[in-house]
């Protein structure tokens, strides 16, 4: 039996696939965060929280001297700031904070 779509269906589907394609490489990449994002983001919050008001992470970082992780994301409109994350050893917001990167090795 062949099975037939029409065009509505098709484009449904392609427009369907982009979608879930755009989703999946943002999650890869990390989530790009703007200031009002940031306003969102209170000491002692939770991870859960966080990652529901901003997305994943770019990275996930881990300092031998701080209790918990630091999350980092990038900056909307600028690829040499992140702002940062910062939690406890009971995994709430610690401190939040953007920080600039130097690429430059001078």
């Amino acid at each position: 039996m062949q099975s037939t779509f029409n065009s509505r269906t098709s484009r449904t589907l392609l427009a369907a696939g982009l979608l879930l394609g755009v989703a999946a490489a943002q999650a890869a990449t990390g989530f790009t965060v703007g200031q009002q994002d940031e306003a969102q983001i209170k000491v002692g919050m939770d991870a859960a929280s966080v990652q529901q008001a901003l997305g994943q992470p770019e990275r996930v970082m881990r300092y031998g001297n701080e209790p918990g992780p630091t999350w980092e994301y990038r900056v909307q409109g600028s690829n040499a700031t992140l702002f940062e994350v910062d939690f406890s050893a009971d995994g709430k917001v610690a401190s939040v904070d953007q920080r600039d990167i130097n690429f430059n090795s001078n």
